[in-house]
């Protein structure tokens, strides 16, 4: 169900079900997860999950929530765990996580989206969230989908579940780029290619920096935080090579 392949310095994760509109299921969900763990932070600058097909998900597999209907408590919050997880384990990747979205992006796919750090879509992707208009809460996604866009806007897309487009999406915080279907793999191309000639360490530092707590209490302990992490990428070996490079490259100023 998903496709894991290195290309260069980037680990590309596929959603493999193009003839399910890459919906997921519990096998998927795990793949996706294991993908995700381990060392990738030692092999690569950042992954890319893309989905195979015209779709880049549908969201939840209909035979999964069928078979939900009949499951008890315990293994519907057992699977529900499963998926909370994998969001998180993308927000927390030590690599950046670029995500490509063509076609519908609904339900579920919008926490793949909502916790990767950046995503570029198709002009003509649709985005959604119809859990309501199922009697259901989109609750394992709300924590990322919030932190990007906002309290006010989660809840007045996820109360109304209406689809909505690339252009409004861009304007959301849940998308950061968009492109044409025509320049579409270029773009992509070029979005890899930038990220990949960076320093692995100051990519994986960058995430870590903006998710620290302690970057909210505008105090002395911010200020010695943010202090040290300046002097500890100076020092670092990449950086000092990176460093002189450049300097020997424009000279005496």
């Amino acid at each position: 169900m998903i496709l894991a392949e290195t290309r260069g310095k980037a680990l590309w994760l596929s959603l493999n079900r193009p003839e399910r509109r890459n919906a997921m299921n519990p096998d998927m969900i795990r793949e996706l997860t294991r993908a995700l763990s381990g060392d990738i932070g030692q092999r690569h600058h950042l992954v890319v999950l893309e989905g195979k097909g015209p779709d880049f998900s549908s969201g939840a597999d209909l035979n999964w929530m069928r078979e939900g209907l009949q499951q008890p408590p315990e293994l519907l919050a057992s699977e529900s765990l499963e998926l909370a997880r994998l969001f998180r384990c993308i927000w927390e990747s030590p690599v950046p996580v670029l995500t490509l979205v063509q076609g519908r992006a609904l339900g579920g796919a919008m926490g793949l989206i909502a916790a990767s750090d950046l995503v570029l879509a198709r002009e003509d992707a649709l985005f959604g969230f119809p859990e309501v208009g199922l009697g259901l809460v989109p609750a394992t996604i709300a924590p990322y989908v919030r932190q990007k866009t906002g309290l006010g806007h989660a809840l007045a897309l996820m109360l109304t579940g209406r689809i909505f487009g690339a252009a409004e999406a861009l304007s959301l915080g849940l998308v950061h780029q968009t492109s044409s279907a025509g320049s579409w793999e270029a773009n992509a191309g070029r979005l890899v290619e930038t990220l990949s000639s960076h320093g692995r360490e100051a990519l994986s530092g960058i995430r870590t920096l903006l998710r620290d707590p302690r970057l909210l209490g505008f105090d002395d302990g911010m200020d010695r935080f943010t202090a040290g992490e300046i002097a500890r990428f100076r020092t670092s070996a990449d950086a000092q090579e990176r460093m002189t490079t450049f300097l020997n490259a424009h000279g005496k100023v």
